[in-house]
């Protein structure tokens, strides 16, 4: 089993090498209806990083938005929602068209929050 310490550490050494963190929260079925939000775990199958602009690069864009994935029952996502902006468009278009792409275990969640900050501390 993996340490709380080590996965802090690979957070700390993502974030350096690309400028941003992804966080996903759950809200399946489980925790709409109320239950313990421990028994609702989603498996992400394939999740793509966000393709920054050169816009957004060049200027070192920063901000944190929280977004909402809905999920189909075959784990792929159908739609993805803002529910708080980046506070750019260049950004959280990005992140709308790499969370598209995300792919679930089947059956696993209806919906998940997922909170994305960039740094703007991006390497070149």
């Amino acid at each position: 089993m993996i340490s709380y310490r080590a996965v802090a550490d690979l957070g700390a050494h993502f974030l350096r090498r690309v400028g941003f963190i992804i966080v996903v929260v759950l809200a399946s079925a489980l925790t709409v209806a109320g239950k313990d939000s421990d028994r609702a775990k989603a498996v992400a199958l394939y999740a793509p990083r966000p393709h920054l602009p050169d816009v957004a690069l060049k200027k070192r864009l920063a901000g944190s938005g929280l977004f909402l994935f809905r999920v189909r029952p075959g784990g792929s996502v159908s739609r993805v929602d803002v529910l708080r902006s980046t506070g750019h468009v260049e950004l959280d278009i990005a992140v709308v068209s790499a969370f598209k792409k995300w792919r679930f275990k089947p059956g696993t969640v209806k919906e998940v929050r997922t909170p994305v900050t960039f740094t703007g501390n991006y390497s070149r």
